[in-house]
């Protein structure tokens, strides 16, 4: 098969082609870029929707689970005092569960004293003009 034959272009020609280059090169990194977000955007929704499925599942585990605790429990005591000796659990671990979120969330909107009083501190002496600042 014979090579093409490559025109030779004067260093103008080549000159007035290169905002066309750019935009065609632009616009086809563009293109790709969206194919790419596309199929990723695809993957992630997929991803979504089977841990929506897995969470569906797992709450229905939790109930499954809680159920074979009092049938467990009616072996030894009457039924319904089987369903209260889970629930008392229950509400046992949701206090305790509330009580470490509460302290945690205290915990992390508590304002940073210590910063807060050496920003003041430092302000104070600028303005009285002493301590080291930058004063140009």
């Amino acid at each position: 098969m014979p090579e093409p034959k490559l025109k030779k272009q004067s260093l103008v020609e080549l000159l007035s082609e290169l905002p066309t280059l750019i935009r065609d090169l632009i616009q086809a990194e563009i293109a790709s870029f969206k194919a790419e977000v596309t199929a990723r955007g695809k993957s992630v929704g997929v991803a979504a929707g089977l841990f929506l499925v897995a969470l569906f599942f797992l709450f229905w585990l939790f109930a499954v689970l809680i159920e074979a605790a009092i049938f467990a429990f009616a072996l030894i005591v009457p039924a319904w005092l089987a369903a209260l000796i889970v629930a008392g659990i229950l509400l046992v671990i949701i206090v305790v569960l509330v009580l470490i979120g509460i302290a945690s969330y205290k915990r992390a909107t508590k304002a940073p004293e210590a910063t807060i009083k050496e920003h003041i501190q430092t302000d104070v002496d600028v303005v009285k003009g002493v301590g080291p600042y930058d004063n140009h």
